[in-house]
């Protein structure tokens, strides 16, 4: 996509417009290889650069429209701000059934029979504080959406649609707040938690492209999902003729009116036998609940291998085939469109950033010439070469590593506590005479600097608190365990020789690179586990205490507080005894309609949402990694045909004026 830059239109004008603040030079480096290696970093980016574009054009020429347009540039840190708060108050909000009639006010005991309930937090925001918090936040969002729309002389119908969508969820919230307000929190129907995904998703736009694309590839591939759910119910009336009867086998005891994930399939309801083997082909209970009839008669095995063959290796990895490849067919269709659509404007934008590339490479070009011929003149030089000799970085790195190691020791040992302390101030003197060597005043340009002499200066000062402290005393053990914890950052820099290699400096950058782009992926990933977290937030909030029997400490899972709740959804994520999980709750609430949540779970989150999410970026990886040494060596030749050019742009004139005298 290099061409010469066209000649200067009035809509290049407009395109001028867009500062550089406002477009990432990272969508240009992606979009700049769309064509060779079309993933979802380059279409992400794409679609990006686009959209400005396409803002840019339908920009209002009245002046009042432009002022405003102004005003919403310059106020780009107050909207991430909120929006920040928004999302990260959502933390503290006091869980949606703990009412002042029923429970404390941290909601850890029920008052009338005085059971304890296992809550992530202890603290929570006042309930009239949050949510008058919130509803600012929510009109603040929507005077920022507004005021964007309002600098567009024209919109789209979809993005109006969005628009409306996105201001009726938000009166939804406000008015759930000021109901949940004037109850005080004893309100059955608060639905703050759940709307707020929904309400983040239409405010971002990006989140919602990437949930009607998962929705649009589940239309096109619903012939194999009719497939699997042909194969499993197949499987499943196979089994109940062949193994039924047999409840003998078997001595686990079955809850009555529950479906027990650990019996046996066949000898329990229908129902109980579908949602065991659908558990089955997740693989969380192989070979479990098909051991007793492998016991009884060894031909049985076959059966279920068959079974985990057909609707676990093949029919689920067959969907996320399907399901990778349509979103990557997907991504192909769009991405050609918008760049038919588009290119020219692309290519006069990406012009503009390349130009910027280089000047700002000539300069550091210059920077660098200037600080050789300083270096050279400095007295302090030779200091210089000697604390960068790879030598002394080599000892350094071994004492830091010999640091680290220091965790795994008795350190209430006085000889360990002296060799430690010495080790410590040795490096703590080492950055002290790089600080002095770098220049104190611009000591902020080097971040490792400072990151090691703050680490070398608190583990000296902890390492003399805990000698001075009383022997296995309780300050002195508190004081070990975070001397110990700072002290394995040491293995940071005990790692640094990691950053010679120019592979490990190149996978590290394109994965940063990237960081925006995974951010909208993993984000809605989180977002989907958000909206779950909500939902089990009304159906089971309070309701898993002590008061009842628990597996294994099983009353930690539960969805008493949004920190719970997501590290439920993240424990189910794994996948591993989501069975047991699921059983734990059936068994708190008495009911077997309450596997239909996990269910939906495993097929939305774990099954479409991680799994496409996993393979995307493993594609990105493995197509920017393989050819990791010749991506290096392209960097190098760019890096001397700047300098070479910059040599060039100064030789020029003075041949120039050579030949004029």
């Amino acid at each position: 996509m290099q061409t010469e830059l066209e000649a200067q239109t009035p809509n290049s004008v407009r395109l001028s417009e867009i500062s550089m603040s406002d477009s990432k030079i990272d969508d240009f480096h992606q979009v700049g290889r769309i064509e060779s290696d079309n993933d979802f970093a380059s279409y992400f980016a794409l679609t990006r650069i686009t959209k400005k574009i396409q803002d840019s054009f339908i920009q209002s020429n009245d002046p009042k429209a432009q002022f405003i347009k102004e005003t919403y540039s310059s106020i780009k840190l107050i909207r991430k701000l909120f929006v920040t708060i928004y999302i990260l108050m959502t933390i503290f909000q006091k869980p949606i059934w703990c009412n002042p009639t029923q429970y404390s006010n941290d909601c850890q005991y029920e008052l009338e029979q005085g059971y304890q309930i296992p809550a992530f937090l202890t603290f929570y925001i006042p309930v009239l504080a949050y949510y008058l918090i919130e509803i600012f936040l929510i009109i603040s969002m929507i005077i920022f959406k507004a005021v964007k729309y309002y600098s567009f002389h024209t919109i789209l119908i979809e993005r109006k649609i969005v628009a409306y969508c996105f201001v009726m969820v938000g009166i939804f919230i406000i008015s759930n707040d000021i109901i949940v307000i004037i109850y005080d929190n004893d309100y059955s129907y608060n639905i703050s938690t759940l709307l707020k995904p929904i309400f983040l998703i239409f405010y971002s736009q990006y989140f919602l492209g990437i949930i009607m694309d998962y929705a649009l590839i589940i239309y096109r591939g619903k012939e194999i999902y009719f497939m699997m759910i042909f194969s499993y119910v197949f499987f499943v009336g196979l089994g109940t003729a062949i193994f039924r009867n047999q409840s003998e086998i078997s001595d686990i005891a079955q809850e009555e009116g529950i479906c027990n994930s650990s019996g046996l399939p066949f000898s329990q309801k229908n129902y109980c036998t579908f949602l065991i083997m659908f558990q089955l082909q997740t693989t969380v209970n192989s070979p479990d609940i098909y051991l007793p009839y492998y016991g009884n008669r060894s031909v049985a095995v076959i059966y279920f291998i068959a079974y985990q063959f057909v609707n676990t290796i093949l029919m689920i990895n067959l969907i996320l085939s399907l399901f990778y490849s349509q979103y990557k067919k997907l991504v192909e269709e769009r991405t050609k469109s918008l760049l038919e659509k588009h290119r020219n404007k692309i290519q006069q934008f990406q012009n503009k950033v390349f130009r910027n590339k280089r000047s700002n490479s000539i300069v550091g070009i210059q920077k660098k010439q200037q600080q050789q011929q300083q270096d050279q003149t400095n007295s302090q030089f030779l200091i210089q070469r000697i604390l960068d000799h790879w030598i002394f970085n080599s000892i350094m790195q071994i004492l830091c590593i010999a640091d680290f190691c220091f965790i795994f020791q008795d350190n209430t040992n006085r000889d360990i506590q002296i060799v430690n302390i010495t080790l410590n101030s040795i490096m703590l003197i080492e950055s002290i005479i790089i600080a002095i060597l770098r220049d104190l005043k611009k000591i902020h340009k080097y971040p490792g600097v400072i990151f090691d002499f703050t680490i070398s200066l608190i583990l000296v000062i902890l390492i003399i608190a805990i000698m001075a402290l009383q022997q296995d005393s309780f300050t002195q053990d508190i004081l070990i365990k975070v001397c110990c914890s700072i002290m394995s950052l040491r293995l940071f820099r005990g790692c640094t020789w990691l950053l010679k290699s120019k592979n490990f400096v190149n996978i590290l950058f394109k994965i940063f690179s990237i960081s925006t782009y995974l951010l909208q992926l993993f984000g809605t990933l989180i977002v989907t586990m958000t909206i779950f977290n909500a939902i089990g937030q009304l159906i089971f909030g309070g309701k898993i205490n002590y008061n009842q029997q628990h597996i294994n400490n099983y009353q930690w899972v539960n969805f008493n507080d949004f920190l719970s709740g997501f590290c439920t959804c993240w424990f189910l994520l794994i996948v591993n005894n989501w069975n047991l999980m699921s059983y734990d709750f059936s068994l708190s609430l008495q009911s077997d309609v309450i596997y239909l949540f996990f269910i939906f779970y495993y097929i939305i989150v774990v099954l479409l949402a991680q799994s496409v999410t996993i393979a995307l970026l493993i594609e990105y990886l493995v197509n920017h990694v393989k050819d990791l040494g010749q991506s290096s060596e392209d960097e190098t030749k760019s890096e001397i045909s700047i300098e070479e050019n910059y040599q060039n742009e100064l030789l020029v004139p003075l041949q120039q004026n050579f030949k004029a005298q």
